[in-house]
Parts: C-alpha cells; structure tokens; sequence
C-alpha cells in the first residue's frame, strides 16, 4: 500500500524575507537536522556532490539508524529519499518552498511511504495511514513554528 500526504503550512513571519534568507534556514534541515528535527541524535554525510545537489547522509533516531539521499534545487525544494531497510519500508518527503506574496513564504511537505501488507493497523486496531498522516503533520507545524522564530529572531538582530 502507497500513503501519500501532503499540506502546506505558512511561516508565520512579520517581517518580509528574501528567498536566500529562507532557504539558507531550510538547508540546515539537511545539513544540522538535530536541531529540526525531534528524535534525530546523530548526522554523518557519507558522500557530497554540489555539482549533482546531491548528498547521501546517515541519520540515526536513537540506536536506529538510516540512509538517505538527498537531492534539490537551490531555493526551490529538498528531497530526502530514506532507504528501505528490513524493518522500515523507506520513504520519500520532498519540501517545496512557495512564495505566498511579496516576500511571504509558505512550506509544501509532500510525503510517499509504503506500508507493508501486515502493516496496515495498529496494535491497536487504529488506521497506520491516519496516524502516520496526522503525526507528520504535527512534526512538520513544529518545524514550521521553530523555524518561523529562528527567521524572526535573526531578522530582528539585523
């Protein structure tokens, strides 16, 4: 089974920002995701290809850990492909950057995962599609807010 999922959440910012500011805070999703992402304990790039905007990185969750490819555009999107391993189906997530209005950006999470056959429900008979559409879009407006304050604080110093 395929679940898809997509939304897109605005950066609650006050003050106009140009698009090399933003993307310069989104890249460090790619580059420090420990500090974006909830969970993540470790972030080793194994291979780095500028010209292709391509990287592999390893990226461990505690004592679980996984590779993934990530390509983009520059200023555009970020695309994290995780590779399937035995106990995780892999998955894609690319981030979209939308100019909103003049200098107002918004964020487009765009994610693909199998599930397995066997996976469908949860032990407790609820629907995994559901909860894992519901828990990525938690896990996306937090990063959203962080990074929103981190633009906010940083165009407040300037």
């Amino acid at each position: 089974m395929l679940l898809e999922v997509c939304h897109t959440l605005p950066l609650a910012v006050s003050v106009p920002l140009s698009r090399d500011t933003v993307w310069q805070r989104l890249w460090e999703r790619v580059t420090f995701p420990q500090r974006w992402i909830d969970g993540v304990t470790a972030c080793d790039v194994l291979w780095h290809a500028p010209k292709e905007a391509a990287l592999t990185r390893r990226i461990a969750f505690g004592d679980r850990t996984f590779e993934e490819r990530v390509t983009w555009q520059t200023g555009e999107w970020l695309r994290f492909v995780t590779q399937a391993t035995p106990e995780y189906p892999g998955s894609l997530l690319t981030i979209t950057l939308v100019e909103r209005d003049a200098m107002r950006w918004s964020l487009t999470f765009f994610y693909r995962r199998f599930v397995r056959d066997g996976d469908a429900t949860l032990p407790d008979g609820s629907d995994l599609s559901a909860w894992l559409a519901a828990a990525y879009r938690s896990a996306d407006e937090a990063y959203v807010v962080a990074l929103a304050r981190a633009l906010q604080a940083e165009q407040e110093r300037r």
